[in-house]
């Protein structure tokens, strides 16, 4: 599956939304960056997920989990990358 990603709103620090479009669905993607310490953030992803026609809302649901662990292991390969 093929994305373009589209930046909607970079307000750094704070916050950077993107959406990410595809034949069968758009993702809409706010990630907010919050302070836990002089040296330290938390990133903060939400992601909204719409699929387009009937066979593709149908696997959506069903791939739920495997959406959520596929997205778990892109953030924590984000955070090793940013904390090296």
């Amino acid at each position: 599956m093929i994305f373009m990603a589209t930046v909607i709103a970079n307000e750094l620090p704070n916050e950077s939304r993107l959406r990410l479009d595809a034949d069968n669905v758009t993702v809409a993607i706010t990630a907010r960056y919050v302070a836990i310490a002089a040296e330290r953030s938390r990133l903060v992803s939400e992601e909204v997920f719409t699929f387009k026609g009937l066979l593709p809302k149908v696997g959506g649901f069903l791939a739920r989990g495997a959406i959520h662990r596929a997205h778990r292991r892109h953030m924590e390969a984000f955070k090793r990358f940013a904390e090296a």
